[in-house]
């Protein structure tokens, strides 16, 4: 049920998604603040690493591999719009507002950046937060968010796997041989 559920609410979005409203613009502004983009920014290199492993002895020029990684920012930016409408789902509009006014916090920036959690972060603002009927929300569906957020990362995911792969195989590599 949980999946006919994301596949029809992805539906509805890929036949709006050349209208983006402000409550989608301010999803993704928060993506852009709370770690989301560094995150899968990592996973986009986890790919990458993948494909060196199964290519190491094709022995691909550094050069080429950077050449690849080229759309590296674009992709994120390309998979921002999809992830948003995992958090639509779970969060109100002025939730979401109010989540950007607490990421925006300093303490919460220099812990984006560290990769602390929220219950590593002693900071008055963010355990008032923590207690607050928003914090104890982002505790309660974040099982769930996570979960959609997983689901559309893995097709984006796919899809740059598949491209490289197919990129590679193009250039005359071959995985696993020499």
């Amino acid at each position: 049920m949980r999946h006919l559920l994301l596949t029809i609410f992805l539906a509805v979005y890929f036949v709006g998604h050349s209208q983006m409203d402000d409550y989608q613009k301010d999803i993704i502004d928060l993506l852009r603040i709370n770690g989301t983009v560094q995150e899968y920014g990592w996973v986009y290199d986890e790919i990458f690493e993948s494909l060196k492993v199964q290519y190491a002895k094709a022995e691909v020029p550094e050069a080429f591999w950077q050449k690849l990684r080229r759309d590296r920012k674009a992709r994120i930016d390309e998979l921002l719009p999809d992830l948003s409408f995992g958090y639509r789902k779970h969060f109100a509009h002025q939730e979401i507002k109010d989540l950007m006014e607490f990421y925006k916090l300093e303490v919460m920036q220099e812990a984006v950046l560290m990769q602390k959690e929220l219950r590593e972060v002693d900071d008055a603002r963010v355990k008032q937060f923590a207690t607050s009927d928003l914090g104890r929300k982002t505790v309660a569906v974040k099982p769930a968010l996570q979960q959609d957020l997983d689901e559309i990362a893995s097709h984006w995911r796919k899809d740059i796997f598949k491209q490289k792969f197919q990129a590679l195989i193009r250039a005359g590599y071959q995985a696993g041989r020499n």
